[in-house]
């Protein structure tokens, strides 16, 4: 009898498990034909590609917002990199060195079992993100396989504003009347599409001045496209007349010009600058303008001690102009009280490891000038001690892998709209600040020394004006000599 039981419970066992099995394979069956998995599997891609899109975007954008980058000179390889370095991937450019092409992101990258391609066209704007199975995002598609699922939002008008109008850049502001509906905004000028993102303004660099330009801002939904217009001008570049500045002009040429042979003039320049201290060149009762043209320049103690009673004023060409200053820390400078020497938008290059300085007599104002110190010593490297009555430093830079220390004895320091590693230096030293950003690890670009940090605490927060009459701006790029603009002088 107890066998009997037994044979029943094990059979009945058996029976169960096998009707279990059976339902559990309809079961799969319905769900397979449904498409349950295929769908969650195409989410998953879809998903995939919206994060790949993203990404490069974001890439894109981290380019593009760079205040001094031309966008002509992004490489898809530059996308590609700043992809790998944010979001930790293995992603390459098909094209490395032009647009449009393809930013792959490896099938081992994307843990959905196929590669993924992003497509930039030639404006830098996203044209294609796919699978290689065929799968495409689309900003306005939400099943991404062609059908429009989706409940269409209205976005109602879009209002554009133009502020901060210079000679070189404006500022678009977006008011949209349903800001809710919206997902992001397409930045357009004269027809090609700069930004894209969230936000509701967007500063335009780099344009030509005194030229009419078309804006356009497309505000995106998931179904529905808004566009704004509006047409926006320039200003003019503001006309600088050095010409017209100083009483008499010299020019020296450190790569043609001829100190023999020359006469100072445009088209027979000098060569060296100490060539102005030979007799009867330079005459009282006159400012002089000294044009330095392209090239590297010795500056000596003789320009200290010339038969001048107004003032001497070294003009160079920006970043082309270097002026290579040694040790004159002695008596030797000597100078006089008569006269200032001033420079003006130029490199200032210290050339010696020893202690530096100018001890002399004369005033010095350095406008828009570029300190550079990699030779000397912490805070003893570029100061200026002497007997003067000030020494001026408006809209300079002071980089290099030392301090600027400043000292005086008995000297004035007056400080203005300059940027980088000014510090006091060993000794006494009486400041005059107006609007300064004093920083030991300063940022500028390594070729034309525009600043690169966060524009805010350096663009519009100097004392004073540009000369576009926009809020004044720290660093050699604003103030009178900026390297913004040309001169008549070249």
């Amino acid at each position: 009898m107890k066998k009997r039981n037994k044979g029943i419970t094990l059979v009945s066992l058996v029976i169960t498990i096998i009707v279990l099995l059976i339902l559990a394979g309809i079961s799969l069956s319905i769900i397979t034909n449904s498409g349950v998995f295929e769908k969650a599997n195409k989410a998953k891609k879809v998903n995939m590609l919206a994060v790949a899109r993203e990404e490069v975007s974001l890439a894109i954008d981290t380019h593009i917002t760079d205040s001094y980058i031309n966008n002509k000179k992004i490489t898809p390889k530059m996308i590609s990199d700043e992809v790998n370095k944010s979001n930790n991937r293995e992603t390459h450019a098909e094209n490395e060195e032009q647009f449009p092409t393809y930013i792959i992101y490896p099938e081992t990258d994307t843990k959905i079992g196929e590669e993924i391609q992003v497509k930039i066209g030639e404006n830098l704007e996203i044209l294609e993100v796919r699978t290689t199975s065929g799968i495409t995002y689309d900003n306005n598609k939400d099943n991404q396989g062609g059908s429009n699922s989706s409940e269409q939002k209205e976005v109602g008008n879009v209002k554009i504003t133009i502020t901060d109008v210079r000679t070189s850049r404006f500022t678009i502001n977006v008011e949209p009347e349903e800001p809710e509906n919206i997902a992001m905004y397409q930045y357009y000028v004269g027809g090609e599409m700069l930004y894209e993102g969230t936000e509701k303004q967007y500063v335009v660099r780099g344009l030509d001045s005194n030229t009419n330009y078309e804006v356009e801002v497309k505000a995106i939904p998931k179904t529905a496209i808004s566009i704004g217009k509006v047409k926006q001008k320039t200003l003019n570049v503001p006309e600088i007349k050095l010409g017209d500045k100083y009483d008499k002009y010299i020019y020296i040429d450190a790569v043609n010009g001829n100190d023999d042979e020359g006469n100072g003039s445009s088209e027979s320049p000098y060569q060296t600058l100490d060539k102005i201290a030979d007799s009867g060149i330079i005459e009282k009762e006159y400012t002089y303008g000294i044009i330095l043209k392209d090239g590297t320049y010795t500056l000596s103690t003789k320009i200290f001690s010339l038969q001048c009673n107004k003032s001497i004023n070294i003009i160079g060409n920006k970043n082309h102009t270097t002026l290579n200053v040694g040790g004159m820390f002695n008596n030797k400078v000597g100078g006089s009280k008569e006269y200032s020497v001033n420079f003006n938008r130029l490199i200032w290059n210290f050339t010696e490891s020893s202690t530096q300085g100018l001890l002399c007599y004369n005033s010095i104002t350095f406008e828009n000038v570029v300190f550079i110190n990699n030779k000397n010593t912490d805070n003893w490297g570029f100061f200026f001690p002497g007997h003067a009555e000030y020494f001026e430093y408006r809209n300079c830079i002071a980089i290099g892998s030392y301090n600027a220390g400043l000292r005086g004895g008995g000297c004035v320091h007056k400080v203005k709209n300059c940027y980088g590693k000014f510090v006091p230096g060993f000794g006494s030293c009486d400041w005059q600040e107006q609007t300064n950003y004093k920083t030991t690890t300063p940022q500028v670009d390594s070729t034309t020394y525009r600043i690169t940090e966060d524009s805010s605490i350096w663009e519009d927060v100097g004392t004073g004006t540009d000369l576009d009459g926009s809020p004044a701006d720290l660093g050699v790029y604003g103030g009178e000599y900026s390297w913004e603009y040309g001169t008549d002088l070249d």
